[in-house]
């Protein structure tokens, strides 16, 4: 067995109550149960903590009991205790069960999880959510962890920041599963991030294409039904956004914000900045129109 643990307030068995805070990290730390331990770990807590645990089952299975009724989760599961709930569970070798474990307490810790957008079911004591989460998101957990191993300055501050960034991808996850992204396949909304960060440069749809890993055809026909536009116009639009924000914003002429955008030509952006806008850069740098954009 593995275990790796940090704690910021001392914690008992029992566990620990605050109220400073809306929501306060106690402790939290990693588990891997595997041979050669010689019989499966147990925990049983007959009143509970007073304060509320969030358990992650990483890899493997967990056997929790609900009124001696066993129920198994496994990878993905996100599971909650609130606060003087009996709390009996165990994780068995065999199974190579790796956890993530969180203690948090506060004023009102549940008003800032669906702050965060997770709401948990109410009157229950325990709230699994099978499938609650993905791999991805658990360097913030580690990020946490070592945050309060280190006992730098404001460590608490930022350790309960990962915490709630957890959690608040999470619900995005939940919430995507439920109502899927209008934005379709991870690798549109991964285009459309590089697009943003590299707008100035000159890539081509075939370069994006391959950074994707799709055909160029395909990712055509993906990007323009979740979008509306095809790549290229969206690029185009991108660049035309940041040059109403520069018009608006700063004293620069036309040309200098051409080739801020990513245009060679100023008389070429003048004719894409019209198309998109209604308007000429030069008349919308001194009316400050706010023309609505269109294809």
């Amino acid at each position: 067995m593995l275990s790796v643990s940090a704690y910021l307030h001392p914690c008992p068995e029992r566990g620990t109550l605050l109220t400073g805070q809306p929501l306060e990290l106690i402790g939290a730390g990693y588990q891997k149960f595997s041979h050669p331990m010689p019989a499966p770990m147990v925990n049983l807590r007959e009143f509970g903590r007073l304060d509320y645990q969030m358990i992650c089952i990483l890899k493997g299975k967990g056997e929790f009991f609900i009124n001696g009724v066993p129920q198994t989760y496994g990878p993905g599961t996100l599971l909650f205790y609130r606060p003087d709930v009996p709390q009996h569970y165990r994780y068995s070798p065999e199974d190579n069960t790796e956890t993530y474990w969180v203690h948090f307490s506060g004023s009102s810790p549940e008003a800032v999880l669906t702050l965060l957008g997770l709401t948990l079911p109410q009157n229950q004591g325990f709230c699994p959510i099978p499938e609650g989460f993905q791999e991805a998101h658990i360097s913030l957990l580690e990020r946490m962890i070592r945050e309060i191993q280190l006992g730098r300055p404001g460590n608490g501050c930022l350790a309960a920041l990962y915490f709630q960034e957890f959690i608040a991808h999470c619900a995005r996850f939940l919430e995507e599963k439920k109502h899927p992204s209008p934005l379709g396949r991870e690798e549109i909304r991964q285009m459309i991030t590089m697009i943003h960060r590299d707008y100035q440069q000159n890539r081509t749809v075939e370069e994006y294409a391959k950074l994707c890993n799709m055909s160029t055809g395909w990712l055509i026909t993906c990007f323009k039904k979740a979008t509306g536009m095809t790549p290229q116009q969206y690029i185009l639009f991108t660049r035309v956004q940041r040059a109403r924000e520069l018009l608006s914003q700063t004293g620069l002429t036309i040309g200098e914000i051409s080739r801020q955008v990513g245009f060679e030509n100023p008389f070429y952006f003048s004719r894409v900045f019209k198309k998109f806008t209604g308007v000429s850069p030069s008349r919308y740098g001194k009316e400050g129109q706010a023309a609505p954009f269109s294809l």
